[in-house]
């Protein structure tokens, strides 16, 4: 209901399907209702970290074409340069309360915008990813069946969402009636003291470099049973990173989920057996439903199995 209001207020203000919304906030209730009231509305959200420099966030905002910029009371000061309509969504002044609980059409279709997340910018200017809510879609609805969402007891949210593996972590478990549960504070503290106090997590995701510091967190009575699904993803896996998991929660499923951003999250899966190796290299697997990939040579022509 409190989703369904912002929506309505944002489109007082105009917001319609292609219009962009930038989030600026902490992860807290009201950053899963304004990003659910943006998609409520049509729009697309655009995360944008509240750790990220100021120069760096006015690119991204007058890059992205924003015309509306939610945030909270507390970074009205820290805001970097724009001319958009800024909400707070914290403040009395938004209006949201008076605004009707009811659903509403948003109006968006499979081609439309759902948002538009930043690169790293390591090799350069930061670009702007855009994702329509047909391949989201199509990645949700394979993501909620192959992991077994509805399983478990919900996810932990640990990631911002400037980074697309939020989307598994946010999205999978509010499709399939689980609960999500946001992790405050660092990314890395946080989420070993949920895990040692959690119990059979739908899936937990995490990238490899954040594996290897999650490994020298827990102890080894402390995976056993706390996740049904372990998924990673968002850079190269070795089987070295993930052993502590299959000798400790040998129940556990591991997934090595492979995909750019371009791809919406991720494209193909490869799920760990007992056959595979310790080390080395842990294969990327098979594309995900309704999508195909193409192994090509150096004359971009495919190549043969």
């Amino acid at each position: 209901e409190r989703a369904n209001q912002v929506a309505h207020a944002l489109r007082k203000l105009g917001i319609r399907p292609e219009s962009r919304v930038g989030l600026m906030m902490e992860r807290c209730v009201e950053m899963v209702v304004s990003l659910l009231g943006v998609l409520k509305a049509g729009g697309a959200y655009v995360p944008l970290d509240v750790e990220y420099p100021a120069e760096r966030l006015s690119f991204m905002v007058k890059d992205s074409g924003c015309h509306v910029l939610l945030t909270q009371q507390r970074f009205i000061d820290t805001l970097p340069a724009h001319d958009v309509k800024v909400v707070c969504v914290d403040s009395r002044e938004a209006g949201f309360v008076d605004e009707s609980k009811e659903n509403l059409e948003s109006g968006a279709s499979a081609e439309n915008l759902a948002y538009v997340i930043y690169t790293s910018g390591s090799t350069g200017q930061p670009k702007g990813v855009m994702i329509c809510h047909g391949g989201l879609a199509n990645y949700l609805n394979w993501c909620v069946e192959a992991y077994g969402i509805a399983d478990g007891k919900g996810t932990p949210l640990h990631s911002p969402i400037g980074f697309d593996l939020s989307i598994t972590s946010l999205f999978a478990p509010l499709l399939a009636g689980r609960s999500v549960t946001l992790l405050r504070g660092v990314e890395m503290e946080a989420l070993p003291e949920a895990l040692r106090l959690g119990d059979a997590f739908s899936l937990v995701k995490i990238t490899p470099s954040h594996l290897e510091l999650l490994n020298q967190s827990l102890k080894s009575a402390d995976v056993a049973g706390v996740t049904k699904t372990l998924i990673v993803g968002g850079e190269a896996l070795r089987g070295e990173s993930i052993s502590f998991w299959r000798i400790n929660a040998p129940e556990t499923r591991i997934i090595n989920e492979y995909g750019p951003t371009e791809t919406v999250v991720g494209c193909c899966a490869y799920e760990v057996s007992e056959k595979d190796v310790a080390k080395g290299a842990v294969p990327i697997g098979r594309p995900i439903s309704n999508t195909q990939a193409y192994v090509l040579n150096e004359h971009q022509q495919l190549i043969p199995i």
